[in-house]
């Protein structure tokens, strides 16, 4: 994975989820949920072709403003795949503040 140091080209920066997860995720924010990182696609999963990083049942998209996100710290890394990764703070999680 390589770090990202300059996140203005990713013109897109999305998390996808379903309505019931989106319960939670605006109060709690997005959590890596014990993987390596939480996942981010650079586009939409039916615009442009883009899938890798987001599922195709997705039912809700959460925008993420990943230059706000690494000016406060955050780390980013992009995958040999195209997928964003963000491992979160310390307790894993993405605070609703940076959607």
């Amino acid at each position: 994975m390589t770090p990202i140091t300059f996140p203005w080209v990713y013109d897109t920066v999305v998390h996808g989820t379903t309505i019931d997860a989106w319960e939670i995720i605006k109060e709690k924010g997005l959590n890596k949920m014990g993987r390596q990182g939480i996942h981010f696609a650079t586009g939409y999963s039916k615009k442009d072709g883009v899938i890798s990083g987001m599922r195709t049942s997705c039912q809700i998209f959460i925008e993420i403003n990943m230059g706000k996100a690494i000016m406060n710290g955050f780390k980013f890394f992009i995958s040999s795949n195209g997928v964003i990764l963000c491992p979160g703070d310390e307790e894993g999680t993405l605070p609703p503040y940076y959607f």
